[in-house]
Parts: structure tokens; C-alpha cells; sequence
């Protein structure tokens, strides 16, 4: 085995370790799943390398829950939209 290709495998085993441990503790401290979930993801998230983690990361992403007032919107009024005028083109 050449150095190229140990440099890159401990690389390659380094992410996966860095990335599986912080999407564990993610799981483990998420209120969104319950208990048989979080053992399920745990062990998935160490069977199948580096999709499991990924997809649960990008599920555990906080989403936006603010409210969009009119101020915050922009509204092209040559574009068909619903609100005050009906439609405008």
C-alpha cells in the first residue's frame, strides 16, 4: 500500500468519524424523534456510511417559522399574484 493511498484512507476515515459522531449527537439530543427512532437513525447513521448521516442532517435542519409580512415581500407587479388588486398583468 502506498502513502497517496493511506494519507487518503485515514482522511476519508477521519470525515466519516467527524461527521457520524456530530450527526450522533445531534440524534441523541433532537426532540423530534422518540426513543425506537433515535435507536433506529443511530444505527443506520453507522451502517451506511456518510448517506445516512447526510440525509438526517439535512432533516434536522431548523426550518424558518417567521411570518412574511407584506413589507418583507417583494411583489413584481407586472406578475400575477393573489392579494389587495386581484390579478395584475
Amino acid at each position: 500500500m502506498s502513502n497517496n493511498s493511506l494519507y487518503i484512507g485515514v482522511v476519508f476515515l477521519t470525515a466519516y468519524l467527524f461527521l457520524t459522531i456530530r450527526t450522533q449527537i445531534k440524534i441523541s439530543k433532537s426532540n423530534y424523534f422518540n426513543k425506537s427512532q433515535k435507536t433506529a437513525n443511530s444505527i443506520l447513521i453507522w451502517l451506511v456510511p456518510f448517506i445516512w448521516a447526510l440525509l438526517i442532517k439535512s432533516f434536522l435542519k431548523p426550518t424558518c417559522t417567521g411570518t412574511m409580512t407584506k413589507d418583507k415581500r417583494k411583489i413584481n407587479k407586472s406578475k400575477y399574484y393573489e392579494s389587495e388588486n386581484g390579478f395584475v398583468g
